[in-house]
Parts: structure tokens; C-alpha cells; sequence
């Protein structure tokens, strides 16, 4: 993948809700692996069974703790050993223009 370009800035200490891009196409295989195509850009990405993971939680819309809590409940993994993986695919994912960076969390409820 690309690196980050400053318009697609991502940041894991923010609690933005974070979507996979509704532009790109997956498909997820028999063994968990995804692969993405990006129309708009022409390339494709593979991703294996975590990274596929991760992407089809972005598919719901959710945060980058949301989606670290979630991973550690289902591999055997610590936070400390996953939190920088997971800031390196989203960067990447944000650099390739596969992330939307929604707005923060409203914690009040008020719109």
C-alpha cells in the first residue's frame, strides 16, 4: 500500500469513527484472507485473515478501540503486540484511500 498522504491523516488516539471507503470492492475467501479492489485507483489488495478481520469491522463503522477490544477477545494476542500493527493497516488503509475518517464520537447523544 501507499503511504498516508496528509489529507487522509489517521491517528489511533482520536475517536473518529472510522469506515472502510463504500467505493471499494471485497471479498472475503474460504481461510478468512479478503481481497480489495479499489476502482477508482485501479489497484488491488490482499489482506490476511486479521487484516480481513479488521476491514469487514470498518465495514460496520466503528472506532480504532473498539475494533483493538474486539480483536483481542477473539485471537490470542496482547494489546501491546496488536496496537501497532493495527495503526500501521489503518494508515495504510487511510494512505490508499480506503479509510473514511467520520467524525468523533458524541458521547452526549447530541446531534
Amino acid at each position: 500500500m501507499q503511504p498516508t498522504s496528509p489529507s487522509r491523516a489517521f491517528s489511533a488516539s482520536s475517536d473518529h469513527i472510522l469506515r472502510a471507503s463504500p467505493g471499494a470492492l471485497s471479498t472475503m475467501g474460504p481461510t478468512g484472507a479478503a481481497a480489495i479492489l479499489d476502482p477508482e485507483s485501479g489497484q488491488f489488495y490482499s489482506l490476511n485473515e486479521v487484516g480481513a478481520r479488521v476491514w469487514a469491522l470498518l465495514g460496520e463503522g466503528t472506532t480504532f478501540n473498539a475494533i483493538l477490544e474486539q480483536l483481542l477477545s477473539e485471537y490470542d494476542v496482547t494489546a501491546e503486540q496488536l496496537r501497532p500493527d493495527m495503526e500501521q493497516l489503518l494508515r495504510q488503509f487511510a494512505g490508499a484511500g480506503l479509510l473514511d475518517l467520520g467524525v468523533e464520537e458524541d458521547d452526549h447523544g447530541d446531534i
